[in-house]
């Protein structure tokens, strides 16, 4: 009985602890807007840097719409890895975006350090690329905790192509981090590079695994401009459906299979309570049962009917006392283990704690009740005629 009370309470505490860690995380800070902006993608068979271009002219000139930008990635949804290196140093698997000059006006991506992108970073011009903090502290000040962002400025990137060159980049600016995976996850290292200039036949093959995609800050709701959208969408690209998201939803998804697994969790851990509710009462009234000659006798040598019922109370709930301690202790254990499911270490709440002990010993005391107000009212005469 007290093993059922143990895995019930424990599997309550794990999931009652990891849940509250990713609402936390929730709340933190993503790095980019996300009200208002909505986006979608499209796979333009050919002149893919051009036609972004003019899609993108066209959404700027649409009533209520502040800006629009488009690139090889959003902040969030499915990610681009590409292989670059610093001078000296072995390569690197790193996030990659190829972004338009207004990617970070407007998804509100902060400019910490040197200058973002702009349109005069053209095909014809210096090779550049803006990376993120988590670049800085990865590349240059990994020991540090707080990353001096002017280490990389005017540093020079190594981008691999596809004839076994290495196209150079230079490093002229550094953003804010913004999390890919979600809330509960680190940000990843990004390189962003103009998008012009990336060679075509690199274009090409990145449009194998990557469509174009484009976000959209509007000042009116996605359901005012969702028709104009898709008319521009379909002079260029025709025949491809167009599924339009906004970026909050896209955010909010990133949590969704976590919080799936957390909740089925908690559903084990209530069964389990339900269950342990459930033994406790039959272990307790078994065991107030095979009692009942000892219960009369000492009601005969002067126990009341309150003293006979607190005993067995007092059973029953040192039964599930032992288990809620083991249980918390095991689930601080497993929390820990477990907390590979969020970043970081899982703190210890003492809400969550004392919320599973309160339904832990609701439980108890519902599964002792009975079997002690049976005791309780033990017939003297019939069980002492018995025995």
């Amino acid at each position: 009985m007290i093993l059922q009370v143990t895995i019930g309470v424990a599997l309550l505490s794990v999931a009652g602890h990891l849940l509250g860690a990713l609402n936390q995380a929730s709340r933190v800070d993503s790095g980019f807007e996300t009200q208002g902006i909505y986006s979608f993608e499209l796979r333009p068979q050919d002149r893919i840097k051009q036609t972004g271009e003019q899609i993108l002219d066209e959404l700027r000139a649409l009533p209520g719409v502040r800006n629009a930008t488009f690139g090889t990635n959003l902040p969030v949804g499915a990610p681009l890895n590409y292989p670059l290196r610093l001078p000296g140093k072995e390569m690197s698997s790193l996030e990659f975006r190829g972004v338009d000059a207004g990617y970070f006006n407007t998804l509100g991506i902060s400019v910490d350090a040197g200058r973002a992108l702009r349109d005069s970073d053209r095909e014809s011009g210096l090779p550049v690329a803006v990376v993120n903090r988590a670049f800085i502290k990865l590349m240059f000040d990994a020991k540090q905790s707080s990353p001096d962002l002017q280490a990389g400025l005017g540093q020079t990137l190594l981008m691999p192509m596809l004839d076994q060159s290495e196209r150079e980049l230079r490093i002229v600016g550094v953003v804010g981090d913004t999390r890919q995976y979600g809330p509960e996850q680190p940000a990843p290292a990004i390189v962003y590079m103009p998008f012009d200039q990336i060679p075509g036949d690199l274009v090409e093959v990145i449009a194998q695994f990557a469509p174009l995609r484009f976000a959209v800050a509007s000042e009116v709701p996605t359901e005012a401009i969702a028709g104009a959208i898709r008319a521009i969408a379909g002079r260029f690209v025709p025949n491809q459906p167009v599924q339009i998201e906004s970026l909050e939803d896209a955010l909010r998804a990133t949590t969704r299979q976590t919080r799936a697994n957390l909740m089925l969790i908690a559903v084990f851990a209530g069964l389990g309570l339900i269950l342990s509710t459930v033994g406790l009462y039959s272990v307790v009234a078994v065991a107030a049962g095979t009692r009942t000659r000892e219960f009369a006798i000492r009601a005969v040598v002067g126990a009341t009917a309150l003293q006979l019922f607190q005993r067995v109370m007092r059973d029953g709930m040192l039964q599930g006392a032992i288990g809620l301690v083991l249980g918390l202790l095991i689930g601080w254990w497993g929390m820990r283990t477990l907390g590979s499911v969020l970043p970081g270490e899982v703190p210890f709440d003492p809400a969550v704690a004392c919320v599973v002990a309160l339904i832990s010993m609701t439980t108890t005391v519902i599964a002792s009740t009975h079997p002690a107000i049976r005791s309780a009212r033990v017939n003297l005469a019939s069980h002492l005629r018995a025995s």
